[in-house]
C-alpha cells in the first residue's frame, strides 16, 4: 500500500474535490500498488500521512520529514530525508531487494505527468533513477515493478482499492532497461510472475476484472431530491446501474443530500452512502447531522443488491466483505457481517474534532492526543504506533519578532489592503481615470503609483489578486487568463516587483502552476529573507486551501526550490508564520490546539504550548509581538507562557503596539487592553470594519454602506471581462490617536472613478 503528497483523481469527467464523510476523510485518491501483496490501496482524501508503504517483510511509515522503513517484528530497518536524495515522493512502493519512489513534475499538467522514478536498495542508497513520460502509478509485486500511464486510449484514470492497474512492467533487477508491454495471453487475461491480470477495453491491465468500463471507484455528493436527474447525468453503465439498484433500496426520507461511495473486489462492489441535512455539499459532516447510514453489496455477475446493514443516527465509514465501519456520538464501531457481532474499537470523546484517514487495512486517527494508527484485519484490531506530542521548554522570549516574514494581502477589494510597516501604515486606492493604482502612507502622503499590464492582442485585462511592502519595494501578485488554453487549465498568475520610477510591473516569476490560494485577508504567499515560500498546489487543491508542496522563489526569481515539510506543518498549511529562521503553527488536536516550531536550519520541530481548542476549531496563523504570543482567542505571555488574557466569543482584529492591544468586539467597537494592568476599555462606539495601529496612531477602515451595497450589485451584473468595480468602492478611512479620538478623516468612502 502506498499514499500520495497531493494528486486529486479525476473520475469520470468530474473533479473529486474535498468530498468528506463526516469527521471520517475517505476520499479516493490514486492508484499505488500494495506492493508484494496487492491487497489495499490508500483510501483517503489528502496529502501523505504516517504509513506510505508495505509488503509481506516490511511497513514504511512518515515521521516529521522522515521515511523509516521496519520490519514486521517493528525492528527498523533504515530512517532518511529523502529530500537529502533529491526527490519529494509522490508515491512509495516497496520490492523485495529495493523500493522505489515516484515523483511527479509539477511544471507537467494533471493530465499528463512526466515522472522521476529512483530505485533504492534497503539501506536508502540510489541505484538507479530514470525518468518516465505520462506517469500514474507505481506498484511493485513477486519480483516485478508495473508502471500504469495516462494513454490516449484512457478516458477515466481508474482506482482500484483492492489492487492495482498497469500496462507496463519490468523485473526490478533490470529496471532502468525498456519496460514491456503487458499483452493478452488469453481471453483477454494474462500473467506475470504469479499476478493474475484482466485486460480492460479503456487499454489497461488491471487485478480486477472489466464491469463495463467500471473504473475501481466511486466518490460523489448528490442531492436527494434530484437524485434521479443526477442519475441520468452518470455517464458509465455499472456505475449508472450501481446507483439504480441503491435508489430503489434506500429510504430516502427528509435526508437533503447523499454521499455516495463504493469500489470493486473482483465481480463484487461494496460500498456506503450518509444521508444528511444540508442545503449545500459540506466539507465536514458531524455525526449528529447524518441521518441514515447505508451499507451494501452490489453483485455484478446477478446484477443485485444487498443491504448489508443500515443505522440511524450513525456515520458509514467503510464497508469491505466481512465486515463494516462506522463512527458513532463517542467511538469507531467494527461489525462483522457474517456473525452479526458489534466491536467498539476505539472510545473517542468529541467526534466532532476528530479527523480519521482510512483505508482498508488502516485507521489513522490524528486530531486526538495521543494520535493512533489502528491495524484492521479480519478478526480485530491493534495498535500500530502511538504519538504523543508533548510540549517542550521552548524559550519564547528571545524571540525576534521584527525578524518577521510578511504576506501578501488579498485585494480582490482594493480598499482592504491595510500595511503597518515599520513606522508607518500603508495602504491602496485606484484611479480609473489615469488606470494606476495610488500607493498612500499614513495621513494621504503619496508614495507612487502603478499600473497593471494588459493583453491588448484578446483584449484582456490583469487583475490585481495580492499586494504587500516587503523592505522598501511593493510587491504584487497579478493574474488573468490565457486565451489559448482550456479553460479549465487558463490561469496566468504572477509575482511582479512595483517600479515606482517607471509606474508599472516588473514580472518576477509565473506561478500559474503553483495556484496560490487565499482566504479573503492573505494570500498564502509570504515573503521572508529575500524569498517567496509558498505551497505549489494543483488548482484543485488551491480552492479549498489543502497543503501542497513547500517551495521558496528567491526574490529575483532565478530559483524555485523544494523545501522540507512534516506531518504537523501539512496539517497547519497554509497558516504559517515565519519568525527568527523559524516557522510557527498551529494543529488542532480534539479539545487541544499545539502551537509547534519548526527551525529553519536544523530541520527540527518542536510542540512548546498547548491551548485549548478555539471556536469551530479554525486554524489561523500564530502570531508574536515583544511581550505577547497570540493565538485564537488567547493571549499568552512569551516569558512565562502563561495566559494574559482570553478574548469574548466574536472579538477579532487583534493588533498591538509597545503598550497596547486592540481589536474589534463582536459589534465592531474598537477596544484598547493595557498590556501592563490589563485595564480593558472602550474606545470608540463608532463599528470599525478593520483597524491597524502604529506606536502613535490607530487606523480605522468604516464601511460606506450605500456604496458598498452598489458595487456590489454592480459586481455581481457584471461579466468576467468587465472593469473590476471592487477597484471603485473605498472605505471610509480615519486616523484616531490611541484613546480613540479621531484626529483626521484621510478619506471618504465611495463608489466612484476619483476621489
Amino acid at each position: 500500500m502506498s499514499k500520495i503528497l497531493k494528486k486529486i483523481m479525476i473520475l469520470g469527467g468530474t473533479i473529486l474535490g474535498t468530498f468528506i464523510v463526516s469527521l471520517i476523510v475517505f476520499g479516493v485518491v490514486t492508484i499505488f500498488s500494495n506492493l508484494s501483496s496487492a491487497n489495499n490501496m490508500q483510501l483517503c482524501y489528502g496529502d501523505l500521512h504516517y504509513v506510505l508503504a508495505e509488503n509481506d517483510e516490511y511497513i514504511s511509515y512518515q515521521e516529521r520529514n522522515r521515511v523509516i522503513i521496519k520490519d514486521r517484528n517493528g525492528g527498523q530497518v533504515v530512517s532518511f530525508d529523502p529530500q537529502k536524495k533529491e526527490i519529494w515522493p509522490d508515491q512509495m512502493v516497496l520490492g523485495k531487494e529495493h523500493f522505489y519512489m515516484l515523483e511527479w513534475d509539477d511544471t507537467t499538467t494533471e493530465t499528463f505527468r512526466d515522472a522521476i522514478i529512483m530505485q533504492f536498495d534497503y539501506n536508502a542508497n540510489v541505484k538507479k533513477r530514470i525518468k518516465v513520460q505520462k506517469a500514474s502509478c507505481i506498484a511493485c509485486k513477486d519480483g516485478y515493478l508495473f508502471l500504469g500511464k495516462i494513454e490516449k486510449t484512457l478516458e477515466t484514470e481508474p482506482n482500484y482499492l483492492k489492487g492495482f492497474w498497469a500496462q507496463y512492467y519490468i523485473e526490478e533487477e533490470k529496471f532502468g532497461d525498456k519496460w514491456n508491454i503487458i499483452e493478452n495471453q488469453s481471453d483477454k487475461k494474462t500473467k506475470i510472475g504469479n499476478t493474475s491480470l484482466y485486460y480492460h477495453d479503456a487499454g489497461y491491465f488491471s487485478t480486477e476484472p472489466d464491469l463495463n468500463g467500471y473504473c475501481g471507484t466511486v466518490l460523489e455528493d448528490f442531492s436527494v431530491k434530484d437524485r434521479e436527474k443526477y442519475l441520468i447525468s452518470i455517464e458509465n453503465k455499472r456505475a449508472k446501474e450501481n446507483l439504480q439498484l441503491l435508489l430503489k433500496k434506500v429510504n430516502w426520507g427528509n435526508a437533503d443530500r447523499c454521499q455516495w461511495q463504493e469500489y470493486q473486489k473482483g465481480t463484487n462492489i461494496y460500498g456506503i452512502c450518509n444521508l444528511y441535512n444540508s442545503n449545500t455539499e459540506l466539507e465536514k459532516l458531524p455525526i449528529d447531522e447524518v441521518k441514515q447510514a447505508v451499507f451494501y453489496r452490489i453483485d455484478c455477475v446477478d446484477n443485485t443488491i444487498k443491504i448489508l446493514k443500515q443505522c440511524n443516527d450513525t456515520c458509514a465509514v467503510l464497508c469491505t466483505e466481512k465486515y463494516i465501519l462506522y463512527e458513532t456520538e463517542n467511538a469507531l464501531i467494527k461489525y462483522d457481517v457474517i456473525s452479526g457481532k458489534s466491536k467498539n474499537v476505539l472510545s473517542i470523546e468529541k467526534p466532532m474534532e476528530q479527523m480519521i484517514y482510512v483505508d482498508d487495512d488502516f485507521l489513522e486517527i490524528t486530531n486526538i492526543n495521543p494520535e493512533y494508527v489502528l491495524r484492521l484485519d479480519e478478526t480485530d484490531c491493534e495498535i500500530l504506533e502511538e504519538i504523543n506530542n508533548k510540549p517542550i521548554n521552548q524559550d519564547c522570549s528571545r524571540l525576534n519578532t521584527i525578524d518577521t516574514g510578511v504576506y501578501f494581502y488579498d485585494t480582490t477589494w482594493i480598499t482592504n489592503y491595510s500595511q503597518v510597516e515599520g513606522i508607518h501604515y500603508y495602504w491602496l486606492r485606484y484611479d480609473a481615470n489615469e488606470g494606476k493604482y495610488i500607493i498612500y502612507q499614513d495621513n494621504r502622503v503619496k508614495i507612487g503609483k502603478f499600473e497593471l499590464p494588459y493583453q491588448f492582442e484578446d483584449d484582456i485585462p490583469y487583475f490585481l489578486d495580492g499586494f504587500t511592502k516587503y523592505g522598501s519595494d511593493f510587491y504584487a501578485i497579478i493574474s488573468s487568463m490565457d486565451t489559448e488554453k482550456d479553460d479549465d487549465d487558463n490561469q496566468i498568475q504572477q509575482l511582479a516587483k512595483v517600479n515606482l520610477k517607471k509606474e508599472n510591473l516588473e514580472i518576477i516569476y509565473d506561478v500559474s502552476n503553483e495556484h496560490i490560494a487565499g482566504d479573503g485577508e492573505k494570500l498564502f504567499c509570504c515573503i521572508y529573507k529575500d524569498y517567496f515560500y509558498l505551497d505549489s498546489r494543483t488548482k484543485w487543491q488551491s480552492y479549498d486551501k489543502r497543503a501542497g508542496k513547500p517551495v521558496r522563489i528567491d526574490i529575483k526569481g532565478k530559483t524555485m526550490e523544494k523545501l522540507s515539510t512534516t506531518t504537523n506543518m501539512k496539517k497547519a498549511s497554509p497558516y504559517l508564520s515565519y519568525i527568527n529562521d523559524k516557522i510557527f503553527y498551529a494543529v488542532n488536536e480534539g479539545e487541544k490546539t499545539s502551537l509547534f516550531s519548526y527551525d529553519l536550519k536544523e530541520k527540527k520541530e518542536q510542540c512548546f504550548l498547548k491551548l485549548p481548542a478555539g471556536e469551530n476549531n479554525k486554524t489561523e496563523f500564530v502570531r508574536f509581538d515583544k511581550d505577547f504570543i497570540y493565538y485564537g482567542k488567547y493571549i499568552i505571555s512569551r516569558k512565562d507562557k502563561k495566559t494574559f488574557h482570553v478574548l469574548k466569543s466574536g472579538d477579532k482584529n487583534v493588533i498591538s503596539n509597545e503598550k497596547y492591544v486592540f481589536y474589534l468586539d463582536k459589534t465592531n467597537k474598537i477596544h484598547r487592553l493595557d498590556k501592563q494592568n490589563k485595564h480593558d476599555i472602550i474606545i470608540r462606539k463608532k463599528p470599525a470594519t478593520e483597524i491597524s495601529c502604529t506606536e502613535k496612531k490607530l487606523f480605522a477602515r468604516v464601511r460606506n454602506k450605500k456604496a458598498y451595497t452598489k458595487c456590489v450589485r454592480d459586481a455581481a451584473d457584471a461579466d468576467e471581462f468587465a472593469d473590476s468595480g471592487e477597484d471603485f468602492y473605498s472605505d471610509n478611512l480615519y486616523c484616531l490617536d490611541l484613546r480613540g479620538r479621531e484626529e483626521n478623516k484621510i478619506w471618504k468612502g465611495s463608489y466612484k472613478w476619483t476621489n
